[in-house]
């Protein structure tokens, strides 16, 4: 039975009003019911209950003659065309509150933020490879444009107030740190899910597994693109780094985090944002001439040691020890003579953990913050942007044997669970679904020493064009989202896709050199062009048929 249009129209009208709910509920958490309602509810409310009562009285009139002649036909078609009018202006005030219905400037999309700049120098002339390596944005968003006095003015003289500003302080934020669709916006590759060549599959929530940190107890895998703000969280002391083979994995060159868990002592900015166990090197890369190294730490059980340091090979001790800063714990060593060390080198206590490492001058009262190999801090504004060193790519052949895993969830799950192993190393080892792995058949043992090259020739939304050269035969990643519609062909020849580590492609190459192609062309486009060409032929015949009507009457 077909639903009146009429119904149909309430029906979007109560949804209209729910969604309208959403970008009020952002800004005002309180949500205990007020009473008395406001005005404002009562008039939602006899509007509905007006439009409903219309409704049947318009739905009685058909049943119920009232009127005779013209009279009654007149009022009926009257009625409906009330009835409708009341149904638009209710969607009209329902979806009043939306974030479309409130006007900023231009530049709220338009402009660029210094992250976006920078990143758009990285992804576009500046790239060092091809395709540009991926980005990973961690924020929450609770920081605070460092332009915000300046926007603040800019806003009062437009008149931009109440839910308009807010919207528009969130707009400023979100491209700062490259959130949501901004980096399909720029350009600029991801790993979010909105662009890049990772899309938000099932297999693509599953693998978020691997990145949320183990500090959140029961953390949830990402469902909904914000990926984001689920590797932010105090327990980590901002944001959460997943490991870095998995950031190798995923072609991740840049690191995007805010500074709201940054800390300062009598002047000395501290970058916390990466903790380190264990030894790690803290290049000196600006040459900066200190006179002392200030550590932050913190370990796990007190008393807590202080960090071992050494200066280009030579030990320093620690002139100061346990001064509490925030959370951590501070440390102090004197560089006499002050000098510009190469690199310090770090190791800390069982247990403990170096949050921060920052050079001081303390004559000429600056300093100069260090982050600690493989991480190069590139950019510190609003926000910090790390870079990785460009050691992984977006495609490489792994020669040795592939772990197997049955293609359904459970599958899924077991390849994560074989991932997760301390021992497992994504550039030399593969998990493979059974459909690949009965592929690819015996394989010589002496093949898992030889290392395969791997050329990308040519890198497109819809076309990647590969050079292999292997001494034996070996599994090719693709470092893209599995999905259906791609094909692969391996010298002109056709070749199954398989899918790899879970949401990646994969195919098998054998001996020798060859050429790849992996192209998208969905089965279903030949049948949509020609259902489309049919339809506009329908739609013309149609239309010829109707003027000609029209003309001879």
């Amino acid at each position: 039975m077909r639903t009146p249009a009429l119904w149909a129209g309430l029906f979007a009208a109560g949804i209209a009003g729910l969604m309208a709910l959403a970008p009020l509920a952002a800004h005002t958490p309180d949500q205990t019911p007020t009473y008395p309602p406001e005005p404002i509810t009562w008039i939602g409310w006899i509007a509905a209950l007006a439009i409903g009562v219309g409704a049947v009285l318009i739905a009685s009139l058909r049943r119920l003659p009232l009127l005779p002649g013209r009279w009654d036909s007149q009022i009926r078609r009257s009625g409906r065309t009330l009835v409708l009018a009341a149904a638009l202006l209710e969607l009209a005030l329902a979806s009043g509150a939306l974030a479309y219905n409130q006007l900023v400037t231009p530049d709220a999309f338009s402009a660029q933020r210094f992250s976006i700049s920078q990143m758009s120098v990285y992804s576009g002339a500046g790239a060092q490879s091809t395709p540009p390596g991926r980005l990973l944005s961690l924020s929450d968003l609770r920081f605070d444009p460092g332009d915000r006095a300046a926007l603040e003015a800019r806003y009062d003289a437009l008149n931009i107030t109440g839910e308009a500003r807010a919207l528009a302080f969130d707009t400023v934020k979100l491209k700062e740190v490259l959130a949501a669709n901004q980096p399909l916006l720029w350009g600029i590759p991801s790993v979010d899910g909105f662009d890049g060549g990772l899309l938000p599959t099932r297999f693509y929530t599953a693998f978020t597994a691997l990145l949320l940190p183990k500090a959140i107890e029961g953390a949830p895998r990402t469902l909904d693109g914000r990926l984001r703000e689920m590797l932010y969280d105090d327990a980590c002391g901002g944001p959460c780094f997943p490991e870095p083979r998995w950031l190798r994995l995923t072609d991740t060159r840049y690191l995007l985090t805010d500074k709201v868990y940054d800390l300062v002592r009598e002047g000395v900015f501290y970058d916390t944002a990466l903790p380190v166990s264990g030894a790690a090197a803290y290049p000196n890369r600006t040459g900066f001439t200190a006179t002392a190294v200030e550590a932050l730490y913190t370990c796990q059980t007190p008393p807590c040691d202080p960090p071992r340091l050494r200066a280009d090979g030579v030990p320093l001790e620690a002139a100061l020890s346990g001064a509490a800063v925030d959370r951590y714990l501070m440390a102090r060593y004197l560089l006499d003579p002050p000098r510009a060390a190469a690199a310090l080198e770090v190791e800390t206590a069982a247990g403990g953990t170096v949050r921060a490492v920052t050079l001081v001058n303390t004559p000429d009262e600056t300093f100069a913050q260090l982050s600690p190999d493989p991480y190069r801090r590139v950019l510190s504004s609003d926000i910090k942007l790390y870079e990785l060193p460009a050691d992984f790519s977006r495609a490489f052949a792994v020669a040795a044997p592939p772990l197997c895993v049955s293609d359904d969830e459970g599958g899924t799950e077991a390849a994560l669970e074989l991932m997760r192993d301390a021992a497992f190393d994504p550039a030399a080892q593969v998990v493979l679904t059974t459909e690949g792995c009965r592929a690819w058949g015996p394989l010589d043992a002496a093949s898992a020493e030889t290392a395969p090259e791997v050329q990308i020739l040519a890198y497109s939304a819809e076309r990647i064009a590969l050079r292999v050269s292997a001494a034996a035969p070996a599994t090719l990643l693709l470092i893209d989202a599995y999905y259906p519609g791609w094909t692969a062909t391996l010298d002109g020849s056709p070749v199954p896709i398989y899918r790899a580590d879970v949401m990646f492609r994969a195919i098998l190459t054998p001996t020798g050199a060859h050429q790849i192609v992996f192209e998208y062309r969905p089965a279903w486009l030949p049948g949509i062009l020609v259902a489309g060409g049919v339809l506009w032929l329908i739609v013309l015949a149609v239309a010829a048929l109707g003027f000609a009507h029209h003309k001879s009457t």
